[in-house]
Formats: structure tokens, sequence, C-alpha cells
């Protein structure tokens, strides 16, 4: 496991271990975050001591690594390693999958669960000479070997402080993050979208998921009018002529995409009633939202799922919707310190129901694609579980799972939105070029 989110909240995996009667191991791993392990800047390559703009990823790689090589001594078989992580984790996931350009011949994996991918804007290199000039300054030093020489506590104010600069500056989006990988042309050769429309990835089977709605919690819901939601999006994709950040905006019509949606998120009238949520939500916020989450997350699920389908490796995709139904739903129906979870969870004061039949039925899914790169019923518990249709290119079906049922559906990201972002500017085929 792979954590995301900077935490480790939610990678505990008793209840995966219990369901599959000790047939698998869980292991999570541990990388550097901020600015300790994503920092960038051209003086990192060139002063000497083979600095990287990405050691957090080369610290996944190396526990990975670790596992592969040591797994044998706690009972574990090194060539059935699926590696999994949700958020950032599965953003993670995917970025092991095109570490250098996909070429190494003995990866420490076998198959991947990228659950929720979150793919992190990659901007330019004069974004991340501005970030490292940034965290330079906030931590009063002047090159490299002045970072490295200062304790813990100054490294981490000013990762927050060059943080807060940066945002006031409109260098990144709300609902982004300021520290995370980049393109160093080496470990990561090209943007996410771009490595895998190319191919250039680890062929192993994937299991990939979304949640019902992506974007809501990374939407901020004081955005009351088109101009707040527009301004928002530049700094998103450093838009300046806020020609594309239009053209966008007119792929989420206020006639399909407005409030209405409420009705479908229980979620929402229970963090409501909590108050967690004060402010009254309009079109802009949910076109913003639906947009957001279609971008960073939704469509990364079908380009993946596509891309893998492609090379005539197995690949499945998931749409869940149940319990918190909002970015990391799955999560408390997966991983859990409780033996038999049923993905209920406190939200913000608010208590979110979940479902047992629903947490079974997933893990099962889950364990049987771990055990045997299949989803279909074939863990280690024998009980019934209903088909889930491989993803291929004639026929790109997902599993909608619900409280209601469990159904096969058209791929939801096969959908315009998606291909527009897919198209990106025309810059090396990317939804964040450098422009």
């Amino acid at each position: 496991m792979i954590h995301g989110g900077g935490s480790t909240q939610f990678t505990t995996g008793d209840s995966l271990v219990h369901q599959s009667n000790g047939s698998v191991i869980y292991v999570s791993i541990q990388y550097r975050l901020g600015a300790l392990g994503f920092l960038g800047g051209d003086e990192l390559r060139g002063d000497g001591t083979q600095g990287t703009w990405n050691a957090g990823l080369l610290d996944q790689r190396l526990a990975l690594d670790w596992v592969r090589d040591n797994i044998q001594y706690f009972g574990g078989d090194p060539t059935r390693i699926t590696i999994t992580g949700s958020s950032a984790g599965g953003g993670s996931v995917a970025l092991q999958m095109v570490m250098y350009g996909g070429r190494p011949t003995n990866p420490p994996f076998q198959a991947a669960i990228p659950e929720f991918p979150w793919w992190t804007p990659m901007y330019g290199n004069d974004w991340v000479q501005d970030q490292y000039k940034r965290f330079l300054e906030a931590a009063d030093c002047d090159s490299i070997s002045c970072l490295r020489k200062l304790p813990i506590e100054a490294i981490q104010a000013a990762t927050r402080t060059a943080s807060e600069s940066a945002y006031a500056d409109k260098k990144y989006a709300f609902g982004t993050f300021y520290w995370g990988p980049t393109i160093d042309g080496r470990i990561i050769e090209a943007n996410l979208q771009e490595e895998f429309r190319q191919g250039h990835f680890t062929k192993v089977p994937i299991l990939v998921d979304r949640n019902f709605d992506e974007g809501f919690i990374f939407s901020n819901t004081s955005v009351a009018t088109d101009e707040d939601a527009m301004s928002d999006l530049a700094s998103l994709w450093h838009d300046d002529t806020g020609y594309y950040a239009d053209t966008v905006w007119s792929l989420y019509p206020e006639s399909s995409y407005n409030t209405c949606h409420l009705s479908k998120l229980p979620v929402y009238d229970l963090l409501k009633k909590a108050g967690a949520i004060n402010n009254t939500l309009t079109n802009s916020f949910i076109r913003r939202s639906a947009l957001f989450g279609d971008a960073l997350v939704g469509c990364p699920t079908t380009y993946m799922a596509q891309a893998v389908a492609k090379a005539g490796i197995p690949a499945y995709k998931l749409i869940f919707n149940s319990g918190y139904q909002f970015h990391s739903a799955t999560d408390k129906f997966v991983y859990s310190n409780y033996t038999n979870a049923d993905g209920s969870r406190i939200a913000q004061g608010a208590q979110i129901p979940g479902n047992a039949t629903v947490a079974t039925l997933l893990r099962q899914y889950i364990l049987s694609f771990t055990m045997f790169h299949e989803p279909n019923g074939l863990g280690p518990d024998s009980h019934y579980v209903p088909e889930w249709p491989r993803y291929t290119s004639q026929k790109p079906k997902a599993l909608y799972l619900a409280n209601s049922g469990v159904e096969v559906v058209d791929d939801f990201e096969s959908s315009v939105q998606c291909h527009f972002f897919r198209m990106g500017r025309g810059n090396n085929a990317g939804l964040w070029p450098d422009w």
C-alpha cells in the first residue's frame, strides 16, 4: 500500500487480511513528502551530488524492491506482488508504472490497483524553478547546500510558507497541492497522460476505481458565480488568455450540471445537517466540481484502463457509489483496523452510514484480483460475486457498485469531456502543458 494525502490514517489492512483468511500479506510503505520528497530545480541536478527531483518516488521504488527481495521470508510470493494506493497513493501507483518510461524488465510488482488515482498537475520547468526559488527564500537560504544543513522544523516551516506564497500568486488552484512529482526527464519522462497514451508503462493487469463524485471536496463552497470558477480554473491551467478554460467550461453546461445533482448525494444532506456545509451551493460550484473531478480523477481512470486494455492486458474499472460518495469513499470499505468493516465513517461531525454487504463484496473483488489478477469470485471466500467484465477497447464497460446493487454500465468517462482533456492544447498532448 502506497498511502495518499500525506497521512497513513486509512491504510490499515486488517479487514482485507481477515477476509482473505490469511492468504494475503499486507505491507504499507512510507516515503518522503513535501519538499523533502518532491523539491525540484536545476541546482539539484547540477551540484554534483546526483540530486533528484522525485526523491519520494524513489523511496517508494526502494521499498517495493525491498518487499520483492524479502517477502518470501514472511511467507509471501515475490512473483505475486500487487501494488495499491488511493488518491495521491493511486497517482503514485500510476507513476510507478511509468517510471523510466516503463522500460525496467524486472519491476517489483505484477499487478496494480490505483484507487481513485489523483493525477497531480505537472507544470513545466519554469514553474519548477519558481517553486525552488520560493522555497529557498522561505528557508532564508541561497543554495541546496544551505538547505541540507537546516533542521527539520525549518524545512517544514519553509514548505508551508512557500505553498502559501504560491497560492496567493495563483501558481496552483484550489483543491490541488503545491508539492508533488514533476517531469525530470529521467525518473518521470513525460506527463502521465502522454506516457499511458504512448504505451510507456509497465505492462501489468490493473483494477482501477473512482467514486461517484470526485470533485466536490476539492471545490470551494464559496464559489458563487461563473467568474469565481473561471478565475480558479485559470490558476489550474495557467491559462493567461482564458481561452482554454472558457472552452472547457462550455463542456459543462448549466442545463446538465446544476444543483439538481445534490439530490443524488445523501451524504450532502448529512454534512449539511451536521453544520459542515454552511454556504448555499450554486450551479457554478456544481459545474466546477464536475469538471475538476473529471480532469484529475475520473478521466485518468479511463485513460489507464484504455491504455492497459489496448496493450492486451486485463483491465477492470469500478464506479463506486456508497457511503461517503465523495473522493476516498471506498477507503473505509476496504482498509480498516476493524476486521469486518462496513464502510461507515465520521466526516466533519457527520455520521456517514456504510453497507456491510457492499463492503464485503468490494473486498472480495480486490482480494481475488490481488491473488489471481481476476476479480470474479476466485478468492478465498467462495461465495458468489456478480460478474465483473474486462474493460476492452471494443466494450469499455465498468462495474457500478452501489447500495442499490451491482450492474455493468458503459464507462462514464467515455465522454466528450475526457476526449477533450486528452487532447490538451497540442503541446505533448498533455492536460497541463507548459504554455
